[in-house]
């Protein structure tokens, strides 16, 4: 028995698609999934979700582990996100459709991002993945219907867990960044007075929102769980830190 796959580059750098050869006959189909020959990458952990139809999970990710995924009952569809912030194709998206009998498999590089939506009822997806699942916390999450990506789902109000279904974005929030926002916002808060008053209220805004995202970070950095990204939400007015002395 001879099985053969095929694999072409997609849309998103860094991510391929696999057509698996089937092997049919009177008693129905034999499929090869996966075989360590073939792939260079060490996977190490195998995880399988079961859906209803109308799930969404996703969009997720994380900077270092590879995933091979594959539909084997039912159906989804599935959209993989360039979450790499120094990628010229950061946050392009591409949709697939992964079944239980079209047989096709996504080969996802690091720093992509992955959401599946079921199109059927106890449709089952496979994950093979090159490091262990670590926890919401070592991972990203962008909101499914993120603007700025602008993806096109086919189903409207789909069933999501309380992470995915948050109605503020979820911006992933680096901690190299955060030491950024201290080195460099700080000190500019000392040059608001030189500026014209709305110019420098608008900059002292702005400021003042940065500055409390940096806090909040640091302070998730020491508390479980989620301390990967930070809500966006609007607040209650109040005194900016950052306002010219002398000016109302």
């Amino acid at each position: 028995m001879d099985i053969k796959s095929t694999i072409k580059p997609t849309g998103i750098e860094n991510v391929w698609e696999i057509t698996l050869d089937a092997f049919e006959d009177f008693r129905g189909r034999f499929i090869e999934l996966f075989d360590s020959r073939k792939h260079i990458i060490n996977f190490v952990e195998d995880d399988i979700s079961v859906s209803k139809r109308g799930v969404l999970r996703g969009i997720h990710g994380d900077e270092t582990t590879w995933k091979l995924v594959t539909c084997v009952h039912g159906s989804f569809y599935v959209v993989v996100v360039n979450c790499d912030e120094k990628s010229e194709q950061y946050l392009r998206w591409q949709e697939f459709t992964l079944s239980g009998t079209n047989g096709r498999q996504l080969l996802v590089s690091p720093k992509r991002g992955l959401a599946i939506l079921a199109l059927e009822d106890d449709s089952v997806f496979h994950y093979k993945q090159s490091a262990h699942y670590g926890g919401m916390e070592r991972q990203f999450t962008f909101k499914w219907d993120d603007p700025r990506i602008g993806i096109r789902w086919p189903m409207k109000d789909p069933i999501m867990s309380e992470r995915d279904a948050s109605k503020t974005m979820l911006l992933r929030f680096p901690e190299e960044d955060m030491k950024k926002l201290e080195e460099h916002l700080l000190p500019a808060m000392k040059k608001l007075s030189e500026l014209p008053e709305d110019i420098a209220l608008g900059a002292a805004k702005v400021i003042d929102e940065a500055i409390d995202i940096a806090l909040k970070q640091k302070e998730a950095c020491s508390s479980p769980p989620d301390t990967s990204c930070i809500k966006l939400q609007k607040k209650p007015k109040k005194r900016m830190r950052g306002r010219p002395r002398g000016k109302k």
